[in-house]
This record gives C-alpha cells, structure tokens and sequence, in this order.
C-alpha cells in the first residue's frame, strides 16, 4: 500500500467513534475523502450520528479497517492509545501512517506501530470539542481555521500536514517532547479561562446578581477582549485596575472576598492571576516602581497569609 499527499482514494481509517473521531470521520467524508470508522457498537454509533448515519462507513472488523487504511487515526481515551496501536500492530505494514489526537502524548506512545514499520506521529486539534454537535458545528465550517499542532517523524508529517490543511487546519510542527508543556499551555488558555468565568460567576451571585445572567452580561466585554487579543496581543489588551496601578481597588476587591461566604480558593485565584497581571503591566511599561511595590505587598503578602 503506496501513501501519496492526494488521499482523496485512499482509506482513511478512523478508530474509536466517540464526539472527536466522528466528527472527524464527517469531516473527511465532507471534503470528498473515503474514510472508515471501526466501531463496537452500530446501534450506538448510528444513533450518535442521528440524520447523518448514513453518511459514514461503519466497520466491526478492526483488521479489515487496518489492513485496508493508508493513514489510521487512534481517536480514543488517552490511556486507551498505547493498548490500541499494540492490538493493531500485527496489521500494519510500512506504508501505513498512525497518528492520535492525545494533546498530552506524543507519537512515542505508538512505539509498537513504529516497531512494526509504520510511520507515527501525533496530531493535536486545537479547539474544543464538548459534544458532537458542537465539534461539527467548528469543524464544518469551511474556514474553521483550527490550529493542528503536530510532532512525530517526518515522513509521516510530511503526508499528514497536507492531509490536515485539506481539512481546513493550520499545521503547526512541535518538537518532541514538548506536547506535555505544550498542552500545558491549552488548557491554561481554555480549561481554566472556563473555570475563572465560573469563579466571577460564583462571586457576582455573592453580590447578589443571578448567576447565569451575569454569565451571560459578559459575553460582550470577552468577546471585546479576544478580539483585542487577537488584533493587538495580550500585552497591549490588559487593562483594570493593576493596569492603571489602582491600589485601593485591588486592596478593596480583597477586602470583600475575606469578608464574603466564599471560599478561600477564590481569593487564591484572584490574587495568583493579580500577581501575573502586576508582571504584564511592568512588561507592558504600565506601572512605576512604587505601584509595582505596593501591588506585590498586597497580592503576595494574601498569598503568603493563606499558606501560612
């Protein structure tokens, strides 16, 4: 079995038929490419697919997807990966390309493929993918854009970035060992920026405001800040009262949360995030050396009271 960077005739084998894989395998269908998904059970993955069953290539003989794809995508669990590409082994040949969607594992988890002569990388979609519906929503947009962070060897790189960017990603190429840091960073970006929208959701209701519509008042302001993220980076887009060295807001902002009924965790996180806030705005030449001096006293001396 000869690859070559045209993929529209090859097979296209995707195992696991979760949210990612079956997004995937939709997409690729979508963009004219004869792809397989090797699934367990039919009844549950028709059913996922709803209306659009009919569209994809269903198979319970995972040799036969095997034996039969160019390029073989391991969309399973994590910790399922290393189990999976060892049971596929024995089918592979060296013309086959293996590569997983793990954010955190890098292609040597695939050792057992490389030892059996296939060429392995991993590949990272960079986005989020909560459920079905949403993944199809991003990914079949035409110019969803999404970021493809891939690492592993070249030669299956150089038949699987062409294979991305024909999907609609933007390739980015890591060196190995770096995708622990460098889904580190992703969920840093996406993860906890969830989590820090549901904390300023927790202390608005403390305020007093109903929960969800605060949630909701806020999209305009984020929505405002990526873009200016975007357009001018994140530097130049940081503004609030540590921007301006506004002691008295930051003293009175902790001030309230000691005297509220939430949690220690929550000052914690104000005063973590305050604390790389005060070190973009000396970046960003925002700040004297007095405010920066007062403005660590606050944030690290909280921090130093609550570990103490």
């Amino acid at each position: 079995m000869n690859v070559d960077k045209d993929n529209s005739q090859q097979q296209i084998g995707i195992i696991g038929a979760g949210k990612v894989g079956l997004s995937f395998a939709l997409l690729c269908h979508d963009r004219g490419l004869n792809v397989v998904v090797a699934c367990r059970d039919f009844a549950k993955t028709k059913e996922a697919l709803r209306s659009k069953a009919s569209q994809l290539s269903l198979n319970d003989n995972l040799k036969e997807v095997v034996r039969g794809s160019s390029i073989i995508i391991l969309a399973v669990a994590d910790t399922d990966i290393s189990d999976v590409c060892k049971q596929i082994s024995a089918d592979l040949d060296r013309h086959t390309i293996v590569t997983h969607f793990a954010g955190a594992l890098d292609s040597q988890v695939l050792a057992s493929a490389k030892k059996a002569g296939a060429q392995v990388a991993s590949t990272h979609p960079l986005n989020t993918f909560p459920n079905l519906e949403a993944a199809l929503a991003v990914l079949q947009n035409s110019d969803h854009n999404t970021a493809m962070f891939c690492e592993g060897e070249d030669t299956a790189l150089d038949i699987l970035t062409p294979f991305f960017e024909r999907l609609g990603f933007n390739c980015h190429v890591l060196d190995t060992g770096s995708k622990v840091l460098y889904h580190a960073a992703c969920v840093m970006a996406c993860n906890y920026s969830t989590a820090v929208i549901n904390a300023s959701g927790k202390i608005a209701a403390t305020a007093g405001i109903d929960e969800t519509v605060f949630i909701q008042a806020l999209m305009p302001i984020l929505r405002t800040t990526l873009t200016n993220i975007e357009q001018h980076g994140t530097l130049a887009s940081l503004s609030g009262p540590i921007a301006r060295g506004d002691v008295n807001n930051v003293s009175a902002h902790l001030s309230a949360l000691h005297a509220s009924e939430l949690d220690a965790s929550f000052i914690d996180l104000y005063s973590s995030l305050g604390q790389h806030a005060i070190t973009m705005a000396e970046q960003n030449d925002q700040l004297d050396s007095k405010q920066v001096e007062v403005l660590k006293k606050i944030l690290l001396g909280e921090a130093l009271n609550r570990k103490s």
